[in-house]
């Protein structure tokens, strides 16, 4: 799998090889990591960085292509110039540094204000969620709040697989846009992001 080029390398995501998407991250997170965080300067954000670009890049994977080169260093590299121009636009105020990733014990963090804004944040978040049409609400319900499995969901449904990934993946980027315009504070958006990551993609 190693000694693939990124053309054959994506083929072999696109169909679903966790062995391809691993040859992936160690041919480019490394080299990724360090250009953003040369960006940024702050390791722990650099890593979160580098996972999310990873992360969407498998959700996307059907869509992605590689360069004229036959690379997906461009597709990587170019993800990253925009989620460091995100992350600046996030943290252009002072953000406490989180020490935890647990929801529970961040909360228990939280100032009064914060403990406030997260419950108008998920307040808001439900109305959202509320006004999607069927095919994005139920899927990501079910995923969420019932934790049944992709598999499970299309069975349930009558639907494919797939449906079933892309309705959940839009439903969670309509709520994630959502949060940024609210403009909450990085832990908070961080926070709720946690709370409804739970599409079961991996």
């Amino acid at each position: 799998m190693k000694q693939l080029s990124d053309q054959p390398l994506l083929e072999c995501i696109q169909r679903d090889s966790p062995k391809a998407f691993a040859t992936l991250l160690d041919r480019y997170s490394q080299s990724l990591f360090e250009h953003i965080y040369q960006k940024i300067g702050h390791r722990e954000n650099a890593e979160d960085i580098t996972q999310e670009i990873f992360l969407s890049f498998w959700k996307n994977r059907m869509t992605i292509r590689v360069d004229v080169n036959g690379s997906l260093r461009s597709y990587l590299f170019g993800s990253a110039k925009y989620k460091v121009i995100d992350y600046y636009a996030q943290v252009a105020y002072e953000v406490p540094q989180m020490q935890t990733l647990d929801p529970m014990t961040e909360m228990s963090n939280e100032s009064a204000d914060d403990t406030l804004l997260t419950k108008e944040l998920q307040c808001l978040l439900e109305k959202e969620l509320n006004a999607m049409p069927d095919r994005m609400r139920i899927p990501l319900k079910l995923s969420r709040e019932e934790e049944l499995t992709i598999r499970e969901i299309a069975q349930l449904l009558q639907i494919s697989e797939q449906s079933v990934k892309n309705n959940i993946s839009s439903a969670l980027y309509k709520l994630r846009l959502r949060v940024k315009s609210y403009n909450a504070p990085l832990s908070i958006s961080l926070l709720v992001h946690l709370c409804c990551h739970n599409d079961k993609l991996f």
